[in-house]
């Protein structure tokens, strides 16, 4: 009875250290940086951020999902007052005449007068969000990209917690 005891006690041991040596391995490192604000930039006016890529591995049994930094693209917009609605990002992006692309891998940081922008991340479908950029200071913007699109977490300066400004879904001409 006791040599049981041992043998159930020793493999239940194992059995949670194989969890754990599992677990270990999933990389998180994307998702963990796009879940917060960017700290370290050398610019003093502008954006900063991560890109991460939550992958789809279709093996939904698995207890974690890796989440790795990746490349990322945002299209820049200047616009001439705040950004607040689906219909004035769309009209804005319509009758640009032009916009900054930064591609980058990881993380980025991109100088930009103050001022409105508008943000977008593009896969398939463009989100975009609307912010304003304050003479010296930097938002963060961060993309995560899932397997339904792009997703854009903008944490304004000071700010621990994400912006609650709205996300757009808009269509980005191929003339741009």
């Amino acid at each position: 009875m006791r040599m049981a005891k041992s043998v159930g006690i020793v493999g239940a041991l194992v059995l949670t250290l194989g969890v754990l040596a599992c677990d270990s391995e999933c990389d998180q490192s994307g998702c963990l940086a796009t879940g917060k604000a960017a700290t370290e930039y050398r610019i003093k006016t502008g954006i900063a951020g991560a890109a991460a890529d939550e992958g789809d591995d279709g093996d939904v049994a698995e207890s974690c999902s890796e989440c790795l930094l990746s490349d990322g693209k945002l299209l820049l917009f200047e616009a001439t007052s705040a950004i607040t609605t689906q219909e004035a990002a769309q009209t804005l992006i319509d009758q640009a005449g032009s916009m900054q692309t930064v591609e980058f891998s990881g993380t980025y940081e991109q100088a930009l007068l103050p001022g409105e922008h508008l943000i977008c991340a593009e896969l398939g479908m463009a989100r975009c969000q609307g912010i304003t950029i304050a003479d010296g200071e930097v938002v963060t913007v961060n993309v995560r990209y899932t397997f339904v699109g792009p997703g854009l977490t903008v944490f304004l300066p000071g700010e621990s917690e994400p912006s609650a400004s709205p996300v757009f879904n808009v269509t980005i001409p191929e003339t741009l």
